[in-house]
């Protein structure tokens, strides 16, 4: 899914983890469900803040 930026499979992996019998990984499927439209668009836009993370640790470092 995220090397072809591609959701499409998204629901069926949420229903697999879902049903694992591991309740964390339940609870993060239904988390994930929740906000739905924001996994959608992480997974299928080309943008992310790992220029920003990347900032603020070397801010946070200087701190230190």
């Amino acid at each position: 899914m995220l090397d072809n930026r591609d959701a499409t499979p998204l629901p069926g992996w949420l229903n697999d983890l879902a049903n694992n019998g591991l309740a964390p990984l339940a609870g993060l499927a239904g988390a994930l469900r929740e906000d739905r439209h924001a996994v959608d668009q992480g997974i299928s836009t080309p943008y992310n803040s790992g220029v920003n993370e990347g900032r603020i640790t070397d801010v946070k470092l200087q701190k230190a």
